[in-house]
């Protein structure tokens, strides 16, 4: 690799002014060079190294170069690659792959100086003359030299091949050097993943490269050595075939070709850049809503582009500016619906905030569906491909994805993965948010943005659209890139109060609609709420609890379970194979006869020989109660009312299960939202199963989830019964209640989590591994191998490529199979 800091030339003595003089006079080529002032030193040092002798005067060092020296075996079989050049855009492999395949004699600079320029050559994948002679006036001359005077100084693109505005506005910190700016990406840009131009993917690109040859000497410039070296079966992107896009073209030959050509023309004339585009069975038109309000001029482009470089080309961007104060902003606006007649622009007249933007931006829509996108964020490239490729597939009305945090270049700072649509969840808080696109006959059903819900508009509209759509559809890629700002929400959930409290207006409005017996509540987090049911005060519940031994903790959770359900009709069932189970509880607990007699405490004394699960669906047998209950003991401390909040979710028919929140010493106890592979042991896989849906999507939000175990649970006695209970004599001890809560979500109905229903225990319960438990794991793995494998609704396992997971070993570790099973 070339060196990226260069040596410095020592200050100019008279010594050196003599030797370069005399250079000047017995060397023309040095002569030419050095008055043209095209050599810069510190960038030939910075890729060339050198000693210091060197660096007393480079150019003298670098003519003594030719083409013949500089074309070696390993740059005619391997393409380009980052060669010691004079300038950031004099490329020598480009000029001798391009012009000179068989070699030169010349020194590369001085051919192109003296010669090369007058053919019409280029000096570098970067640089066009005629494009440069439009965009700068230039006529006399070689444009190099012209460029370095007065092109670089004004950040003239002087080529298709390096969009400056595009890559100041990606990279806005370094706009006070734009007059050096291909020189900054050459030295830095490219060595850190930077794009200079929409649509080029360098680490996409790079891969193919480590795919064919593997990771020696990997091209320290992607873009350069694509414009130079790729084949037409080389893509830029995953979404850009070249060969695809020249194929109905006999003017393009090359994939630089094809890509410069899109870049320029192609995505105006609504150009195919991939033949996936043809293979959509529909073709529905897409509306972008942007409500615009004195954005950063950078990321109003980039926003814009965003939309503009879509693989998809059916769409319209409708901005509504919502009398933006900001200089250039209506400028900006201007030229872009001037380049593109998708683009549509209307101007408010007086300020309506962000709802009455967002509807006059819907005024110009003529849609099929509507998407929503805030002036300084930005969209994937493939977004819209593969939100009509899912409406296609599923014919979905309301189309989500995943998203990103972004910084002002770019640079992710967070990801959020979220599940498949989740009602429980939104009724805790938006998260949906970006990307959404929406039928626009359901966006015009309920009225477009509701302007006295401003602030937590975007959660009344996903509230009201997920009443009416029949189909909901979640797309777990990262589609969208949210910008963090100052004052964004996304960043600080002090900023906006009033959002919060418009936010619980809304989910009171979404559950009167909805005829939900609840009440929204503050969850004491901004954003987030909680659902307060009401009880049926005249539903009974049987709570069932094991008891394997009796000791001081056992007596203390019996006497808690009593005072946490005092105010309801609440027996406690203790069920034990303990003989003397009664006599110890009634003298060891006082108030344990008073109990019993007054039928709020029964103690069942399981059959010789049956398990943990066995007994308990025994005593279960003899319940008549509406609701059953378990609870484990020996806990330290169980919430209050902990039934009536579970209850309260239980009562909704699609409900079947409901659950609480599970703590270890106050605290949610190691997170498994991405599990351990290297830890084998039974307790790391059995609370994985249990929750890793909640440790992804928040253990402080209500939500649909997948599995339960015995720690806190309760459920209607109808749903149990039909559920054909715990299949104790599969599942003796431990997997017994995750078994029932998958076969309750076989019969269509929810598994619900609540969290603000908790129980404590002292330290993390770690399931033993004895030989019966890991019996009972593989029977569980077996049992349900293909909910295992297959899709989890409530875990987005985009997760674990984020963090690294082998897909492979994962599914190994979790279905207990190596092979995947259809």
């Amino acid at each position: 690799m070339f060196k990226t800091t260069p040596l410095r030339a020592p200050p100019m003595d008279p010594i050196k002014i003599s030797l370069v003089l005399w250079r000047m006079c017995v060397s023309s080529d040095y002569r030419l060079v050095r008055l043209r002032k095209v050599f810069d030193p510190g960038y030939y040092l910075a890729l060339a190294g050198g000693d210091e002798r060197e660096a007393v005067d480079p150019l003298w060092y670098y003519l003594q170069l030719t083409g013949d020296d500089l074309f070696t075996p390993d740059l005619a079989a391997r393409g380009w690659r980052q060669l010691a050049d004079p300038h950031p855009l004099f490329d020598t492999a480009y000029y001798l792959l391009r012009y000179f395949p068989e070699g030169l004699k010349m020194n590369p600079l001085v051919h192109y100086l003296r010669i090369g320029w007058k053919k019409g050559l280029h000096p570098g994948p970067f640089f066009d003359p005629e494009i440069y002679r439009r965009r700068s006036g230039w006529r006399n001359g070689d444009p190099l030299t012209h460029y370095s005077r007065y092109g670089a100084a004004a950040a003239i693109s002087p080529g298709r091949g390096f969009d400056i505005d595009w890559y100041l506005d990606r990279n806005p910190t370094l706009v006070s050097v734009k007059h050096e700016i291909i020189k900054h990406y050459k030295l830095h840009g490219a060595r850190i993943g930077k794009s200079p131009l929409p649509l080029f993917d360098p680490a996409y690109y790079l891969q193919q490269i480590v795919d064919s040859r593997g990771t020696e000497d990997l091209p320290s410039d992607p873009l350069a050595s694509f414009l130079t070296s790729a084949t037409l079966f080389q893509r830029p992107a995953p979404w850009f075939d070249p060969a695809y896009y020249i194929h109905d073209d006999s003017s393009l030959e090359t994939a630089a070709e094809a890509l410069l050509h899109y870049v320029a023309r192609g995505v105006y004339q609504k150009k195919a850049c991939d033949a996936k585009r043809d293979a959509l069975t529909e073709n529905p038109k897409i509306s972008i809503l942007v409500p615009v309000y004195n954005p950063d001029p950078h990321f109003l482009r980039n926003s814009i582009r965003s939309v503009l470089y879509q693989t998809y080309d059916n769409w319209e961007l409708c901005l509504a500016d919502d009398c933006s104060t900001r200089d250039g902003v209506r400028e900006i606006l201007e030229d872009w619906a001037a380049k593109d007649d998708r683009i549509k622009v209307t101007y408010l007249d007086s300020n309506s905030g962000i709802s009455g933007a967002t509807n006059a931006a819907a005024t110009l829509a003529t849609g099929d569906y509507i998407g929503f996108l805030d002036n300084d964020d930005e969209l994937a490239p493939d977004c819209l491909y593969q939100v009509v490729e899912n409406i296609c597939e599923t014919g979905a009305e309301l189309v989500y994805t995943d998203e990103d945090l972004i910084g002002d270049d770019g640079t992710r700072l967070s990801i959020f993965r979220k599940p498949d649509f989740n009602e429980e969840l939104l009724l805790s808080h938006n998260y949906i948010t970006h990307f959404v696109v929406v039928s626009r006959k359901i966006f015009e059903q309920v009225g477009g943005l509701a302007t006295e819900f401003d602030g937590a508009q975007d959660y009344d509209l996903m509230l009201k659209i997920s009443e009416k759509a029949d189909t909901i559809s979640h797309i777990p890629e990262i589609l969208y890139h949210w910008r963090a700002s100052e004052t964004s929400t996304s960043i600080n959930h002090e900023q906006k109060s009033y959002a919060h409290q418009a936010g619980r207006k809304a989910l009171d409005a979404a559950i009167s609609r909805r005829k939900i017996q609840a009440r929204a509540e503050d969850s004491g987090l901004n954003f987030f709420y909680r659902l307060a049911y009401c009880v049926d005060s005249g539903a009974t519940v049987a709570v069932f609890v094991w008891i394997p031994e009796i000791t001081a903790e056992y007596i203390h959770s019996l006497a808690e379970l009593f005072k946490t359900t005092a105010s309801l009709k609440v027996r406690l069932i203790a069920v034990s194979s303990l003989p003397e189970l009664h006599s110890r509880v009634v003298s060891e607990f006082p108030e344990a006869a008073r109990e019993i007699e007054a039928g709020r405490l029964k103690i069942v004394k399981a059959d010789a020989g049956l398990s943990k699960a066995g007994a308990l669906a025994q005593a279960i047998e003899e319940c008549v109660d509406d609701y059953i209950a378990f609870v484990e003991l020996p806990f330290q401390r169980l919430c209050e009312n902990w039934t009536e909040m579970l209850m309260g979710a239980a009562r909704n028919r699609d409900v079947g299960m409901v659950r609480g929140r599970i703590t270890f010493d106050g605290t949610d106890g190691v997170s498994y939202a991405v599990p351990d592979l290297d830890d084998v042991s039974l307790s790391a896989y059995y609370r994985f199963l249990l929750d890793h849906p909640l440790h992804v999507n928040g253990m402080h939000c209500s939500q649909e989830t997948g599995c339960c175990g015995w720690e806190l649970v309760l459920m209607r006695r109808e749903v149990y019964r039909a559920s054909n209970g715990l299949d104790w004599e599969n599942f003796p001890m431990l997997f017994a209640m995750a078994d029932l809560a998958l076969k309750i979500k076989g019969c269509g109905r929810k598994i619900v989590y609540i969290p603000d229903a908790g129980v404590d225990f002292s330290n993390e319960v770690q399931a033993t591994d004895a030989p019966e438990l890991e019996a009972e794991k593989k029977m569980f793995q077996q049992k349900w191998y293909r909910r295992l494998a297959g899709h989890d609704a409530g875990y987005n396992r985009g997760v674990l490529e984020d963090n690294g997971v082998d897909q492979a070993m994962f599914h190994l570790w979790y279905t207990g199979r190596e092979e995947i099973v259809e």
